[in-house]
């Protein structure tokens, strides 16, 4: 042991690396000794050092050695190489950490506290020591495990960093005094803590006085105090690891720490910090109630509103939208002026706050370098930079890959719960264009596909929702834009393409096909209207397709559209800039078209989804005919460059049959497919699709047109369910067909400079939130009465706002019938005539020399029409009286300050409008619970369909929606509920108000009750002559004699019925239908009972009666 570095020999080394193998403990003896003799450093480093577990004390002896002055002594460098063999990963065998949680806080906290030193006792001497000790530490501390990799919990409870009276928390609270002590408080103080979620919330009743100090006061200057910007990034990233910082009451909690560790160049860090802490943020995210609830309360709160925007203008909040930058420098430059209100920049707080509600707005562009330049020097810096990078080919340093594989890894060891995919996907549609750089378009086509790939079901619809509110907005606010997020390619001839193949010339757009697939089942829904219009004048008109070019050369396209609904004044509710089509190839079948032949990866999964995509539009249909073909016709070489392209992919797989699987059924569906696509008119044989050859594969051609159904089909009536366009058209995808396994990527391992392998299970070690938490996806665009099986009982239903309603709408349409009325009698009387006689004389124009003798006599007489101004000043009054009642326009406009503050609903509703919605959703949930269990909830359904049908009366008869779920829900519980016990019920009701009989035939059933049968049939008959023939038809086909004479009735019953019928049949007042009914009845009781009553038969025809 005491031998130098000169004298060690091999046998030396051997003999006490087997004692410390069999006995690891033995090494901390051995450096017990170092501290003593320091000739035994030399076979230190010797032993196995990665089987050790230094002691508490051990530690303490790193501590000292590392804190000497000069980094280049014996000791310091001993403990450098000894704590860079150590196994800072996790045992094979065990899958546990190699080295307890607690050494790796342990120096994680010695390293930071030997790197602050050495940093701040810098001297001459040692800045000509080529050593860089923070770049050694760095290294170091990125090896260090906080939290597990599975259930992303911490090993270890956190440090409370502003309470805590542990060493560890001095050692960090000594070294980060200068972390911001400004917050913007979502808590009712700055020391409120949440161990379970995020932030909390400004409540009403919070004290004025402390919270408005606690959130504008100055940082209060320390001796000592390193500012935030020259912090060490080790000091940063251990913050961030083992303290509560991130999990504080701050909206700020992930600024300035990850946005000054990417300053300090520090990606892998900021991967490492997201990894860990974003799943358990993701679980209880903040929406948009909580902002506006917060803005609200500080508003209330502190009267200085500028004192918000310095704080978060400090915390760099507007880095990523330069316009928002812009008008905050003028904010905070015009503090003593009233030039900025509050209604500028109130829109801009909220929607920053609302940006960030799960990470800083500038921590994800600054990870991906899209950050704009802060100067115009170093702008071009940057700009040269980046040309001398392309010049020269110079790989460029993207950690997007890197941040792709955390969402996967977190995705997967979350049990595939797509809230994770949720929060990323909200964050990156935060940054302001996001669709324009190709780093954040692949980091949503990362999330889509995890989704797609392991969870179609149910990811894909939460997905879904904030997908397609964005494209909503972009249509909103940013008319002037693309509104798609893919571009639209003119699709290649049939030369064109075929060269491209062969020569390589034609490069596809750099569109991501998830992301490509899902835009596109957004616009295409969004444009469905659009499209079905123009199918109708296609359909319509005797020159086909050639009709739309000949509309849209005169200018009447738009005229024609708004002949069948379209808004031709909003383009932009159809995805759509303007409606003059200067290009059909803005349509989205012409779009998809031009995405399958430009994409020449043929393996992608996708690739089959976007066909079928294709196929619904091309199978498009108006009722039974078709015309989506006919629309592909508008450029024919469309067609045959998809023909071409569907043999080149059916021939690939015919190659790859035996070396993968679904080869074969990817081949014969490929060629299917070019068979739909040879004949250009799909009529001739769509309509026999069930005596079709087998290569037209005619199970996949119904799944397409039950697609195509579910794209483009608007039910006639209204459905209050809320569906996503996933979980309409899910049933019909290919998603067996598509191998995902072929092309997805194998996970790769977590961001760490060491290659030890994570662990399957990790210890259960105490952790400062329960674990495991549940999973709540936040909901974006539903929210539903919460009615159980438990609840149901004492549900109560109002009916006065449904009467108010009803009577607002009915005095709405009455006076506007009475509007209407003397419109047209002032109308009558608008143009007035007058006779005009007019006397004149014309000469003619005579010769050169000699004037005109005898002038023309005229004897003029006309009538002149004159515009009735007092007629123009009433119509003038009518069009306003008119729009005042106008329920669209009535609705209230969303303000901006109500819209920030107040929070309204988006469709702004009034109160009473808000009540109606509710009651009918509360409707809609009963008769789905009543109706699942109809043999457990027998009496109650029956309770429930009186209440309904006392609810329509013809007040709320008169209002569309009310009569729809009335109606609606009336059916399904009579279907469901109604028995014989109700008949009588249902016939008093029907003949109590004969607008009931549509609606409660369909539950009457006579033949249930056969001894009442005959009272029944005359009930109808002598109390029903009012009714329409169609309305007493439909009464009258319920009675089936046929079953009744089943049951074998008395021969008073029978004769009664013969009596009645035939008097009708003599008197002959009925309609031809009713009259052809009743002599079958007579028919059907004579060839029964023509004994019993062959008499009366006979006197009836022969007009002889008693």
């Amino acid at each position: 042991y005491m031998a130098t570095p000169d004298t060690l020999l091999d046998a030396h080394v051997r003999t006490l690396s087997g004692v410390c193998t069999a006995h690891p403990c033995a090494l901390s003896q051995l450096l017990t000794l170092v501290c003593h003799h320091d000739t035994g450093m030399a076979v230190l480093p010797q032993l196995p050092i990665r089987l050790w577990h230094p002691t508490e004390a051990d530690l303490g002896v790193f501590q000292a050695w590392l804190m000497l002055d000069h980094v280049h002594d014996p000791k310091s460098q001993l403990v450098r190489t000894l704590l860079d063999r150590m196994n800072w990963g996790y045992l094979d065998d065990q899958s546990q950490l190699a080295l307890h949680p607690t050494v790796h806080r342990h120096v994680a906290l010695l390293l930071v506290d030997a790197t602050v030193h050495h940093s701040t006792n810098v001297t001459w001497s040692s800045r000509l020591v080529a050593f860089d000790f923070a770049q050694w530490s760095w290294q170091l501390v990125l090896k260090l495990h906080f939290y597990s990799p599975r259930t992303y919990q911490p090993y270890l409870t956190l440090i409370r960093l502003g309470s805590d009276l542990t060493r560890h928390a001095m050692i960090l609270r000594r070294y980060a005094k200068s972390l911001p002590k400004s917050h913007v408080v979502l808590g009712k103080a700055e020391h409120a803590m949440d161990r379970h979620s995020c932030i909390s919330y400004v409540e009403p009743g919070t004290s004025t006085t402390s919270t408005s100090t606690t959130l504008v006061h100055p940082e209060e200057e320390e001796d000592g105090v390193v500012p935030l910007a020259e912090m060490q990034p080790i000091v940063l990233y251990v913050v961030c690891q083992v303290t509560d910082h991130l999990y504080s009451t701050c909206i700020d909690k992930f600024a300035p720490l990850l946005s000054l560790l990417l300053d300090h160049n520090r990606p892998v860090a900021v991967l490492q910090v997201l990894e860990n802490v974003l799943p358990t943020l993701s679980q209880t995210p903040l929406n948009q109630t909580d902002v506006h609830t917060f803005v609200k309360n500080y508003l209330d709160n502190n009267a200085d509103w500028r004192s918000i925007v310095r704080v978060l203008a400090k915390n760099r909040y507007f880095l990523p939208d330069l316009a928002k930058s812009t008008l905050v420098d003028q904010c905070l430059a015009n503090d003593d002026s009233n030039d900025i209100s509050l209604l500028q920049i109130l829109p801009v707080i909220v929607s920053t706050l609302e940006q960030s509600v799960c990470v800083h707005p500038a921590l994800l562009p600054a990870l991906l370098g899209q950050l704009p330049s802060p100067s115009w020097m170093q702008s071009a810096v940057s700009t040269l930079i980046g040309f001398k990078s392309a010049v020269l080919q110079q790989p460029r340093t993207a950690f997007v890959n890197e941040l792709v594989q955390v969402i996967r890894r977190q995705y997967l060891h979350t049990n595939l719960h797509s809230n994770v995919l949720l929060v990323w996907l909200v964050v990156v549609m935060g940054v302001p264009n996001w669709s324009d750089a190709p780093v954040y378009r692949q980091l949503v086509d990362s999330v889509i596909e995890c989704a797609l790939v392991h969870r179609p079901d149910t990811a894909m619809v939460d997905l879904e929702a904030p997908f397609r509110l964005y494209l909503d907005h972009m249509c909103a606010v940013f008319p002037t834009s693309s509104l798609s997020f893919v571009p639209t390619c003119v699709p290649p001839s049939t030369s064109s393409y075929v060269a491209s193949v062969v020569f390589r010339g034609h490069h596809p757009p750099n569109v991501e096909l998830y992301l490509g697939f899902l835009s596109l089942l957004v616009e295409v829904r969004k444009e469905k209207e659009l499209f079905k219009a123009l199918g109708h004048i296609v359909l319509k008109s005797k020159l086909k397709v050639k009709s739309l070019d000949t509309l849209r050369a005169k200018g009447r396209l738009a005229t024609e559209l708004y002949v069948f609904g379209i808004d031709t004044s909003q383009p932009t509710l159809y995805g759509h800039l303007d409606l003059q089509f200067h290009s059909w190839h803005t349509l989205k079948l012409f779009k998809v078209a031009s995405f399958v032949l430009q994409h020449r990866e043929s393996s992608h999964p996708v690739d089959l989804l976007l066909w079928q995509l294709f196929f619904a539009l091309y199978f498009a249909s108006v009722g039974s005919d078709c015309f989506g073909f006919l629309m592909l016709e508008l450029h024919p070489h469309t067609r045959k460059a998809l023909q071409t392209k569907c043999r080149q992919l059916s021939n690939a797989y015919s190659a790859q049959i035996g070396n993968r699987s679904k080869a074969d059924e990817l081949a014969r569906t490929y060629a299917a497919m070019e068979t739909w696509l040879e004949h250009p008119d799909v009529s001739t044989w769509l309509h026999q699709i069930d005596h079709l050859p087998r290569h037209y594969n005619t199970a996949q051609l119904k799944q397409v047109l039950g697609l195509s159904h579910a794209l483009l089909h608007t039910a006639d009536t209204i459905d209050m369910t809320s569906t996503t366009i996933w979980e309409d058209i899910a049933p019909f995808l290919w998603l067996p067909l598509c191998d995902f396994a072929y092309t997805t990527p194998a996970t790769a391992a977590p961001l760490s400079s060491s290659s030890d392998p994570p662990p399957l299970t990790p210890p259960p070690p105490p952790s400062l939130r329960p674990s495991p938490l549940p999973f709540h996806a936040p909901k974006y665009v539903r929210f539903s009465p919460v009615v159980s099986i438990d609840t149901m009982q004492s549900v109560e239903l109002r009916t006065e706002p449904f009467h108010d309603r009803a009577t607002v709408y009915a005095d709405a349409v009455a006076t506007l019938a009475t509007l209407e009325t003397e419109f047209l009698d002032h109308l009558n009387g608008l143009y007035q005539p007058k006779h005009r006689v007019v006397h004149t004389s014309r000469p003619c124009d005579g010769t050169s020399h000699e004037p005109c003798k005898r002038p023309a006599a005229l004897h003029l007489e006309y009538t002149e029409w004159t515009v009735d101004a007092d007629r123009v000043e009433r119509i003038d009054q009518f069009h306003i009286q008119s729009a005042k009642l106008d329920l669209w326009t009535d609705i209230p406009t969303l303000q901006s300050v109500g819209m920030m503050v107040e929070r309204s609903t988006s469709l702004g509703l009034t109160p009473l409008d808000v009540q109606v919605c509710y009651q009918i959703l509360v409707i809609d949930q009963i008769v789905a619970l009543l109706t699942q269990s109809p043999d457990q909830f027998q009496s109650v359904g029956v309770q429930w369909f009186h209440k309904l049908l006392h609810l329509d009366t013809k007040a709320t008869r008169g209002f569309p929606p009310l009569q729809e779920v009335l109606w609606r829900s009336i059916k399904r519980l009579g279907a469901t509920f109604v028995n014989a016990d109700e008949t009588t019920g249902l016939l008093r009701f029907m003949l109590q108000d004969c607008a009931r009989v549509c609606l409660l035939a369909d539950c009457f059933f006579p033949n249930q009750t056969p001894t009442r049968f005959v009272e029944y049939f005359a009930s109808i008959m002598y109390q029903t002559e009012h009714l329409e023939s169609a309305d007493r038809l439909e009464l009258l086909s319920r009675f089936d004699i046929t079953l009744w004479l089943d049951h074998d009735p008395i021969l008073f019953d029978r004769d009664t019925l013969v009596s009645i019928v035939l008097a009708e049949l003599v008197l002959g007042n009925a309609k031809l239908d009713i009259l052809r009914m009743h002599a079958k009845m007579i028919h059907v009781l004579a060839s029964r009972y023509l004994d019993d009553h062959v008499d009366k038969i006979v006197c009836a025809l022969l007009g002889v009666y008693d």
